[in-house]
């Protein structure tokens, strides 16, 4: 932080930002004429940069090897240590879709949450991972001994579109991150 500077003065600035940003993005939501996953990767990866501090988030073209499967993650932050996973924000975090299937598995299709949890598990270098449909943002740990899954959840529709009286939740949201 610069010199001068509290906590709170920073992640009072990332809330107004993000406040911003969503104002541009939840027009978008209901219309039909645009592409979900263009708008909502757009939105997401200007919110992580911009209002959470992963500037070194890198969107990825090609899915990631790890073994004999290739995992089609969206962006990964961290020197490559963060996998991000983002969703249109028309399809559910554990909607199963196509766009997530991992390569070599099998499986047609997977969840956002689903391919991000086996990327954690299968991967040596990260230990946690963002799913996000720009609507809710998911934390997730590598678990792979858990039975049931286990993730921390953030509402940003609902942080962002109610303003100041959800600030705490995204000070919530900006200290975790």
């Amino acid at each position: 932080m610069p010199k001068g500077l509290k906590l709170h003065d920073e992640y009072g600035r990332a809330y107004r930002i993000a406040a911003a940003l969503w104002q541009d993005f939840a027009p978008q939501l209901p219309r039909t004429d645009l592409d979900p996953a263009r708008a909502t990767h757009a939105f997401v990866l200007d919110l992580l940069r911009q209002c959470l501090g992963f500037t070194d988030l890198t969107p990825l073209s090609d899915p990631v090897p790890i073994g004999d499967r290739g995992f089609p993650v969206t962006a990964q932050a961290l020197g490559g240590r963060l996998p991000v996973i983002i969703a249109p924000h028309s399809l559910g975090l554990d909607d199963p879709d196509p766009r997530f299937a991992i390569h070599g598995s099998g499986a047609r299709r997977k969840s956002a949450h689903q391919l991000a949890q086996e990327f954690l598990n299968a991967s040596r270098d990260c230990l946690w991972a963002i799913v996000t449909n720009g609507r809710s943002l998911r934390l997730l740990r590598d678990a792979e001994t858990l039975t049931r899954p286990n993730f921390l959840e953030f509402d940003l529709e609902t942080i962002l579109r109610e303003g100041e009286a959800r600030y705490a939740d995204f000070s919530a949201l900006w200290r975790i991150a």
